[in-house]
């Protein structure tokens, strides 16, 4: 959303969507407190326990974490074309964004399937309980993300050219949430490393 168009909607407006983006920025960091709990509680489990035993991922996690990342890229870009002023083509590249998101939580289900499917589940061994642990609160926030990027999909479909208030409304939504997509791909490298690499 261009500055012209913020301008006229008032120091208000700016004020609140400070307070939403202060929001989301705080509890992206009680978030990262969790997450970081876990690695501690599987490096020290990892490190310390004789009965650790490592499992196999399947290798598409590896095609499936280049789909999260290309979809952060393009969901980017869709943020700037909004900013822009531009709504065809952040249109464009939300679209992108959630096609991407859908087919990385659809690789997400298959790997758990996967993993079924060879004998191994949650209480199979202690990797395998971090696993479906981690990943499974991973998919949870994705959902939130993934809600948060269909409401700003439905309304910049909705955009009035020159209408301050709907380009707002269109471009709030993307840009908290492109706040936790980014968020969630760089969560996400880190826990494919960490559960692969250092199993």
């Amino acid at each position: 959303m261009n500055h012209a168009a913020t301008s006229q909607l008032g120091p208000d407006v700016a004020q609140r969507d400070f307070q939403l983006h202060l929001g989301m920025g705080i509890f992206l960091g009680t978030v990262t407190m969790l997450f970081g709990a876990f690695s501690s509680a599987y490096i020290v489990r990892g490190s310390t326990s004789q009965d650790w035993q490592a499992i196999q991922l399947p290798s598409f996690l590896w095609l499936n974490t280049l789909v999260i990342v290309i979809s952060s890229i393009s969901l980017e870009l869709a943020r700037r074309a909004g900013k822009a002023g531009d709504w065809r083509r952040a249109g464009i590249w939300l679209g992108t964004t959630l096609v991407l998101a859908m087919l990385f939580f659809g690789g997400q289900l298959a790997a758990w399937e996967w993993l079924w499917a060879a004998g191994i589940s949650v209480p199979s061994t202690p990797h395998s309980s971090f696993f479906f642990i981690l990943t499974g609160l991973h998919a949870v926030h994705l959902l939130a993300g993934l809600a948060l990027l269909g409401v700003a999909g439905a309304r910049v479909m909705r955009v009035s050219a020159n209408d301050p208030v709907s380009e707002r409304r269109a471009f709030l939504p993307m840009s908290v949430g492109a706040m936790l997509w980014h968020f969630l791909a760089a969560l996400w490298v880190y826990l494919i490393i960490m559960l692969t690499l250092f199993a």
